[in-house]
């Protein structure tokens, strides 16, 4: 027997030895032992062996065959020992039986399943004691009556509650305190006892009900099961009230002259049924423990309940939906700083085999500097200043005030050292971009993210104006309508991350955000068009055209970002399809494949920094602490960035400010 069986069977041993006294001298005290002993191990768990062979499955259950034993007076009786040894009796007999270990829970609800078995024979080839259907349905009983009062014990916060509320009904009557010298009090205690239940509700917790079986009564309400006939009780107040009665516990039931009939129901549905009655039926509410400290639910305080419960459960998902967006911001914002913050040794692109061994934090490149740079802005200004942002941005070149060692670059890119020197000399920010060859570089793409996560405000929805926002804030750099459509594309792909939109997994989310750039961008022929829809179609165009100035420019643009345009197709490319340039469509494509081709943020940034160095580490960083939240970023990484505590101050000022 396995170890497992032979725990369970272990303390069965105790209703042998109990059989064994009560037939020595068959003493009605020993039998109740015997009873006593058998309800105990049924609580504690306790098997034996039922004589039964294995049938099979059926849909996922065991199914076993009980093996009977048949008494000369016709009758059939289930077998259990409390023993191998007890089983083995049986050969003696020639009565060789399989038996399987199971719970006496589980073994009395097997033979009471089958009406033609007239009980279950215990040692049958030993002592041989015979439990009787009736026995075991008071055993069972029983067993039930114990799991639900210790289940009802969780109600005691309730009864604590109204007995409160009772006690300063009494004080008030005590100080002879005027109605409204008692109001305070009363209202405290009042909350006090909704809260407890609220605090029920929200634990399951459950209560007796009051019911009946016989059918056509006056007081009956309304049927709980098609099978059953059981009803809710209807209980007539000495003040003319009628309500459902509901108990805290047994205890409370027994205050009351009569029997009552009750059943164990979840504290909320019983709260939803006297709110539906009272609607239907006309009933007044629901009374706690009629027989006791009663407190009274009116139609008034279960609408009023149960409309809390509803505020709270609402409350609950914006709580979860604000942390999780928190998460979201943070892994995006510190993933791509930690993924340009990376020291590792290069690996050749036909054979990069990643490994976390020998990486390490080192210090974040221009592109980590310029984030810093944009989100000090935003948390200074409290708006979008690309004046500012450009003043910053001249700071980190002549000074390094955003480097992590604290100075300027040696090698700051080709279009931001344009730019920034362009403003120096008093050009405006939005025409410092240049276009053309060499100005198609992921240097804006590197620092979009800010602006990305300014999409996934409470509240905001996306439009023409984030549009040309997003255009803007690449026209610093670059002026191109590549880049400026691949930043967007990328905006929206972080939107659909953060807030996990557009699908069940990443791909459809980021399959979700290309396509909406698609529909807007792709213009339709208007070959088969009617007149009217032709005029439909240019007015829209005019429209677009009005709100985003660079919308033609766009609409040409699009057919060039390649493998971008199909998520599945990038997908499934093989490592050495990927390209080589480190213009921005090319450094998206790339890092949209390391998130694709992974399972998790180091991953897929391990995978980044094999196939494209620091600068495209940053761009996956970000969509990967956006997919995978800030919790996801290795420690040993996040905990050794340079700078930690400002990098962090800054990030969670961003966050505060603009996300909320």
């Amino acid at each position: 027997m396995e170890e497992k069986a032979e725990k369970l069977i272990h303390d069965s041993y105790r209703i042998s030895r109990e059989i064994e006294q009560f037939k020595k001298g068959r003493d009605p005290k020993q039998l109740n032992r015997v009873f006593e002993t058998i309800s105990g191990e049924l609580q504690k768990g306790t098997g034996m062996l039922m004589a039964a062979s294995p049938i099979g499955n059926t849909e996922g259950a065991f199914r076993i065959s009980m093996n009977l034993l048949n008494t000369q007076d016709g009758k059939s009786y289930a077998v259990a020992f409390t023993s191998e040894k007890e089983q083995a009796k049986g050969r003696e007999r020639g009565q060789l039986t399989t038996a399987i270990v199971l719970p006496i829970r589980n073994i009395l609800e097997t033979v009471m399943q089958n009406e033609k078995v007239a009980g279950l024979a215990i040692d049958p080839w030993g002592e041989n004691f015979i439990l009787v259907r009736e026995a075991m349905q008071v055993l069972l009983n029983q067993d039930r009556q114990n799991h639900l009062e210790e289940k009802m014990k969780e109600n005691g916060e309730l009864e604590l509650a109204i007995s409160r509320y009772y006690e300063e009904i009494e004080r008030g009557k005590a100080g002879n305190l005027s109605d409204e010298e008692k109001e305070p009090g009363l209202r405290r205690e009042l909350q006090a006892v909704l809260a407890s239940i609220l605090n029920g509700m929200s634990r399951q917790a459950q209560v007796l009900v009051a019911v009946s079986r016989a059918e056509g009564e006056a007081k009956q309400t309304e049927q709980l099961t098609s099978e059953s006939r059981l009803f809710l009780n209807r209980l007539k107040t000495s003040d003319g009230k009628t309500v459902l009665a509901v108990f805290t516990r047994g205890e409370e039931i027994r205050k009351g002259k009569n029997e009552t009939g009750v059943i164990a129901m979840p504290l909320r549905d019983i709260l939803h049924s006297g709110q539906q009655l009272g609607t239907d039926a006309g009933l007044d509410g629901v009374l706690i423990n009629p027989w006791g400290q009663r407190f009274l639910l009116n139609r008034s305080l279960l609408d009023w309940i149960l409309k809390a419960e509803d505020m709270e459960k609402t409350a609950e998902q914006r709580r979860a939906a604000l942390e999780t967006r928190e998460m979201r911001t943070m892994g995006a914002l510190l993933g791509a700083v930690v993924g340009n913050s990376l020291e590792y040794e290069s690996r050749k692109k036909e054979n990069p085999c990643p490994s976390v061994e020998g990486l390490k934090m080192g210090e974040w490149e221009q592109g980590g500097a310029l984030l810093f740079a944009e989100l000090d802005s935003l948390n200074e200004q409290k708006k979008l200043d690309f004046e500012d942002m450009m003043d910053r941005f001249f700071r980190q070149r002549m000074h390094g005030a955003y480097s992590a060692d604290g100075t300027a670059p040696e090698n700051s890119g080709r279009c931001f050292e344009s730019a920034v020197m362009k403003n120096a000399r008093g050009v405006s920010p939005l025409l410092c971009g240049e276009s053309g060859d060499g100005y198609q570089s992921d240097e804006s793409l590197q620092r979009m993210l800010p602006f990305a996560l300014l999409l996934v405000r409470r509240g905001h929805e996306f439009g023409d104006t984030d549009r040309a926002m997003l255009h803007q804030a690449v026209q610093l750099f670059q002026n191109d309508g590549r880049v400026k459509l691949t930043a967007e594309i990328f905006a929206l792909m972080l939107r659909n991350l953060l807030l996990e939109r557009g699908g069940e997994d990443l791909e459809q989310q980021l399959a979700a955000a290309v396509n909406e750039a698609r529909l807007f961008y792709m213009q339709e022929d208007e070959e088969g068009m009617s007149e009217e829809e032709k005029e439909m179609n240019r007015e829209a165009l005019e429209a677009h055209r009005e709100s985003i100035a660079d919308y033609d420019e766009m609409t040409r643009a699009l057919p060039e970002l390649g493998h971008i345009l199909d998520i599945t197709a990038l997908r499934e490319l093989d490592n050495g399809a990927l390209p080589e340039s480190g213009d921005a469509a090319g450094t998206l494509e790339n890092a949209l494949w390391c998130l694709l081709n992974t399972t998790n943020y180091q991953e897929a940034v391990i995978e980044a920094f094999a196939i494209g160095g620091k600068g495209l580490a940053l761009v996956t960083g970000a969509i990967a602490g956006a997919a995978y939240r800030y919790e996801a970023i290795p420690k040993e990484w996040s905990e050794n960035l340079p700078k930690r505590e400002w990098a962090e101050s800054l990030c969670a000022g961003f966050q505060k400010a603009w996300i909320g």
